[in-house]
């Protein structure tokens, strides 16, 4: 018993070691935040009565919607990302992928559920 709880614990303590070992040589990290901490971000991707709504983001670009099994079903060039509201018809109850182009062509994903 007490081997299975040893085995995870062990990889993380190796993870950490390689990461701290990388800060120290200059490398690039595995991780770009400590394994402890849980990165909050302040982005809202969201969908609710016939809207998509984004807050947070900012810059130009273009947002596409994709069904799960990948099929795009919608695309639309925003000029201000921080609080784009983007008429849209999704089923209720569904998932889809929401993929947001920036101008300096960084990419976002995000997962919602369409609800009303």
């Amino acid at each position: 018993m007490l081997k299975k709880n040893v085995t995870p614990l062990f990889l993380l303590f190796l993870l950490a070691i390689i990461n701290l070992n990388a800060n120290q040589a200059k490398l690039p990290p595995l991780f770009s935040t400590p394994l402890f901490l849980i990165q909050q971000q302040d982005t809202n991707v969201f969908y609710n009565s016939g809207t998509l709504y984004v807050k947070g983001l900012k810059g130009s670009g273009k947002i596409q919607i994709f069904s799960i099994i990948g099929n795009k079903l919608h695309e639309e060039d925003v000029i201000e990302l921080e609080n784009a509201e983007i008429p849209v018809n999704l089923q209720s109850n569904n998932v889809y992928i929401v993929r947001v182009i920036f101008s300096n062509s960084e990419i976002k994903t995000f997962k919602i559920i369409a609800s009303y």
